[in-house]
């Protein structure tokens, strides 16, 4: 159990979130595998990321942050223009799906 601990102090040193790490029991009593897979594919994404390991990463890329400028014309374009989502799909309904 102390080389889980060990682990675990490791991969949160190493900046995983603390939603992405497992309890020991998880590990140790097999409560929780998908959690340990969890953390493990956590610690192979932010060792790639941050200490440059060239390897590639299990599971998804972390999501980088990226600055948009946009111009005063387009942000006044864009708050003119009608969203066709915000009224829902209606397509495909008949009088048969509006009679109780």
């Amino acid at each position: 159990m102390e080389n889980i601990a060990a682990f675990l102090d490791f991969v949160q040193k190493l900046g995983v979130p603390n939603y992405d790490l497992f309890q020991t029991i998880d590990l140790y009593e097999r409560k929780n595998p998908y959690q340990v897979i969890q953390c493990i594919h956590s610690l192979s994404r932010y060792a790639v990321q941050n200490v440059g390991f060239h390897v590639p990463a299990l599971g998804p890329k972390l999501a980088t942050t990226r600055k948009i400028n946009f111009t005063e014309e387009q942000l006044n374009k864009a708050k003119n223009m009608t969203n066709p989502f915000q009224y829902g799909y209606v397509a495909g309904l008949n009088q048969d799906v509006l009679n109780f």
